[in-house]
């Protein structure tokens, strides 16, 4: 919505000019600057509050006795103080906005090294994987999946697990990483679906995670 200002500020002189200076217009241009600090940064910001105070002046000037009266002087007043909130909502949008991109870098690099990229042939088994986060939002979540070739064939796991967020990709990581190894130990598929429930036991502290019934639902062939 970055073109909202620039509407506003041609609504504002349109309007001054329909009207030739017989009614003061120039307060619209109050709500200009909080429109300028939800698209643009700090300075953009600051020169809309210098750009919407002279035209409120100019405005003022043109009809004799305006200039200085007291409620021109407190919409230019308003007008001021209102574009510093605006500045510093800027500020702190801009920086919210640098943390969200950094969170997302770093769950982006997580959802990479727990959900490897499978590639388009292992073996002589053709694959593809794609994979979305249950909850809005998120680039991991509590469902998993791989797939390897170890000295017993191709082996293949895809599961979910019980809960979301932090707690269920802690889960996550346990059988995953558990999988990554016993698949290549174990040739007998409920031996190796054992030990994935062993790593879960030892790498998932139930206290922890705050899940005394966390349990993983999965597929292994």
């Amino acid at each position: 919505m970055w073109w909202l200002p620039f509407a506003a500020v041609g609504l504002d002189l349109i309007s001054e000019a329909a009207l030739g200076g017989r009614e003061p217009v120039s307060f619209l241009l109050t709500g200009v600057p909080p429109l300028v600090a939800a698209t643009r940064g700090p300075r953009g910001t600051a020169v809309s509050v210098v750009v919407c105070l002279g035209l409120q002046m100019l405005m003022a000037w043109r009809r004799p006795g305006h200039f200085d009266e007291p409620h021109h002087v407190a919409l230019y007043v308003a007008t001021f103080l209102i574009g510093v909130v605006s500045v510093l909502l800027s500020v702190q949008r801009e920086r919210a906005q640098r943390h969200l991109i950094r969170a997302n870098s770093v769950a982006e690099a997580l959802q990479r090294t727990l959900l490897r990229p499978v590639p388009p042939r292992i073996g002589h088994v053709r694959a593809a994987a794609f994979y979305t986060a249950g909850e809005g939002g998120t680039l991991v979540g509590g469902d998993l999946y791989d797939v390897c070739e170890t000295p017993f064939g191709v082996r293949a796991i895809i599961g979910d697990v019980r809960g979301k967020g932090l707690d269920a990709v802690q889960a996550v990581a346990a059988v995953l990483g558990g999988f990554r190894v016993s698949a290549h130990e174990w040739e007998d598929l409920p031996v190796l679906a054992d030990r994935l429930d062993l790593s879960i036991d030892r790498n998932v502290t139930r206290t922890t995670v705050g899940d005394p019934e966390l349990f993983v639902t999965a597929l292994v062939l």
